[in-house]
């Protein structure tokens, strides 16, 4: 894949499959989805990848930090916006009928 369009596609692709992925380990566990991936996600905090070969896009860490909580509340945002199923379980959703 070349160009924006290309990378930008990649990275919706490979967070659907990280979501799924942890979807199926909730499954196999007997955990609900959405509090099993706040476990793995695990407390709010600033990942210090400087050490690391993650280039965080070209931005400074300082002005663009990874932070977990951002993810905890992209979460909480998606429940709100009705991500339970009408059985009020939440579900992925590939698993739903």
């Amino acid at each position: 894949m070349s160009g924006l369009g290309g990378c930008a596609l990649w990275r919706l692709f490979m967070s659907v499959c990280r979501s799924v992925f942890a979807s199926e380990l909730a499954h196999i566990a007997g955990r609900d989805p959405y509090e099993y991936l706040l476990q793995l996600i695990g407390r709010p905090r600033i990942l210090d990848l400087k050490n690391t070969q993650y280039q965080n896009y070209g931005a400074p860490y300082d002005q663009y930090p990874v932070d977990t909580s951002r993810l905890s509340r992209y979460g909480n945002s998606a429940e709100k916006a009705g991500w339970e199923a009408e059985d009020g379980k939440r579900s992925a959703w590939h698993r739903r009928k």
